[in-house]
């Protein structure tokens, strides 16, 4: 694993990190970054799930995190976040759309699954 644009992996490894909460799939693959280059995982005193929260953080300190630029474009352009690495290998997800077994939607969200399920049987 190689950190472009930053230095050597020592050099994320000295700044505080914000995470996902534990057993979260960002968080084990940030374990995985520094595990398979041999260095000490950093101190990550903050653990958070949500994005917007991460982001506004992030905005007003140093601390790290590992989202995508769809998560943070905004901050990106308007200068308030700077991407230090731009490929982390292993990262590419698929997201998915959930919901509880008693949910009942109303029009708009049977309409927009309606769209999701004609765009994925497109692909």
């Amino acid at each position: 694993m190689r950190w472009p644009r930053y230095g050597p992996p020592g050099g994320p490894a000295r700044l505080p990190w914000i995470l996902g909460h534990r057993s979260s799939v960002p968080r084990e693959r940030w374990q995985r970054l520094f595990d398979e280059v041999g260095v000490r995982r950093p101190g990550a005193p903050i653990h958070s799930g949500s994005v917007a929260t991460i982001r506004g953080l992030l905005a007003c300190s140093d601390f790290l995190s590992l989202l995508s630029r769809d998560q943070s474009q905004v901050e990106i352009d308007a200068g308030l976040l700077t991407v230090i690495a731009s490929q982390v290998p292993e990262t590419m997800r698929m997201v998915d759309a959930i919901a509880r077994r008693d949910w009942f939607p109303t029009a708009t969200p049977t309409r927009f699954l309606t769209l999701l399920r004609e765009a994925a049987r497109g692909r």
